[in-house]
């Protein structure tokens, strides 16, 4: 009863910090999501969320804005590792809270720019998450995904290609599939938009095209490591000068 009353009322999503409601260590997009798809009004719900998050980062200070972007987009991606399905309850709850985060981030003029190099079994099991679900999770948050691998395989069903053939015929659009994934990330860079390189391969030419861009305002994250509890990442902060 206090779970399902606590969801009626639009004032208990107001959370004590903007970092629980994506937070990895707790599983908050799968409980989150999973209460609001049982509660009465979920519509109510989403809207209650939004508001709160929308509050949330309006009165962060530019620096702790800046903190909360890249701590909010690798919870994402660790979500996005541990999540047993991808289900429309994710979507809407990941839109409300991600989504609103950034969108209300973007009106700062700061972008953030999130490389991660991490490898993932080549099964068709293995490729499920970066084909499939890390695609439609950061486009839920707002976030631009560029993986070379889904972008091969977008130009596979192009042309007929089943995507259960993937692995069998990665190979014939591996490098065209790499040239699509630097062109859009030139296009971000131009546009301003915010985004998240996935690196399977191990090959850094994506990063270096992600750098060679050198505007300001801009919140680098690097991950080299799994996303698993306690793993590092590395962040550059725009220079404090911009301040003021």
């Amino acid at each position: 009863m206090g779970e399902r009353h606590r969801l009626s009322d639009a004032n208990h999503w107001m959370l004590p910090n903007i970092f629980d409601y994506l937070d990895s260590r707790n599983d908050a997009v799968q409980r989150f999501a999973a209460m609001v798809k049982a509660s009465p009004d979920p519509e109510s719900n989403l809207k209650a969320i939004r508001e709160a998050v929308s509050e949330h980062t309006r009165v962060l200070p530019l620096e702790r804005l800046w903190t909360v972007s890249y701590v909010i987009a690798d919870d994402l991606y660790k979500a996005g590792n541990s999540l047993p399905v991808w289900a429309e309850e994710h979507r809407l709850y990941v839109e409300a809270a991600a989504g609103t985060f950034f969108e209300r981030f973007s009106e700062t003029g700061y972008v953030l720019r999130y490389f991660i190099n991490n490898g993932f079994e080549q099964t068709d099991w293995g490729m499920q998450r970066p084909l499939y679900l890390l695609p439609r999770l950061f486009l839920a948050a707002g976030l631009v995904y560029i993986c070379s691998e889904k972008y091969a395989l977008s130009l596979m069903e192009g042309v007929g290609i089943p995507s259960s053939d993937f692995l069998k015929e990665y190979e014939r659009f591996r490098y065209e599939g790499r040239d699509l994934a630097k062109e859009l990330i030139r296009a971000c860079n131009k546009r301003r938009k915010s985004y998240v390189v996935l690196e399977i391969g191990d090959e850094l030419n994506l990063l270096d095209e992600m750098r060679s861009d050198a505007e300001t305002k801009v919140i680098t994250i690097f991950r080299n490591e799994p996303p698993v509890l306690n793993s590092k990442i590395s962040v550059t902060f725009p220079k404090t000068a911009e301040l003021v």
